[in-house]
C-alpha cells in the first residue's frame, strides 16, 4: 500500500497508463484503498488500466473507472475472483455507462461463450 501511495504522489496527474498486479493471496483494504486513490489523483487523465491478481470487488472496480472519464482500455482479465464472479453483464453495462470513451475491454468471465457474445456488445 506505501508504493503505490508514494508513486501515486509523485505521479499524480501525470498518469495516463496504470498496470496494477496485486498479490496472489488477496490485496489487503489498505492496497485497495492506496489503488483507488492512485486512480482518484490522476485526475481524470488515465486512459490505460490494467488490474490482475487482486481481491478487488466489482463496486470498487466501478468506483475507480468512474474516475477515469477518458479511459479507453481497460483489462480486468486475470486473478479477479471477485470479478470472476460478478454479473458480468451488469458490470460491462455499468462501465460503459461511466466511461464511454472505452473502446478495448478485457473482463475475466466464468462464461463459457466469448466476449462478443457476452459483454462486449457494451462497448463500441
Amino acid at each position: 500500500a506505501q508504493k503505490v501511495t508514494t508513486v501515486g504522489a509523485v505521479l499524480g496527474s501525470g498518469c495516463e497508463r496504470l498496470a496494477y498486479r496485486g498479490d496472489h493471496k488477496g490485496t489487503s483494504p489498505e492496497g485497495l484503498s492506496a489503488l483507488r486513490q492512485f486512480v482518484v489523483d490522476t485526475q481524470g487523465r488515465l486512459r490505460e488500466l490494467s488490474l490482475c491478481a487482486s481481491s478487488i470487488s466489482a463496486q470498487l472496480l466501478l468506483e475507480i473507472c468512474s474516475a477515469c472519464p477518458q479511459l479507453k482500455e481497460l483489462s480486468a482479465g486475470y486473478g479477479l475472483p471477485n470479478i470472476l464472479r460478478a454479473d458480468v453483464d451488469d458490470l460491462a453495462a455499468a462501465l460503459s455507462r461511466s466511461c464511454p470513451l472505452l473502446e478495448s475491454v478485457e473482463i475475466e468471465t466464468d462464461a463459457p461463450w466469448s466476449p462478443a457474445e457476452t459483454y462486449a456488445m457494451h462497448f463500441p
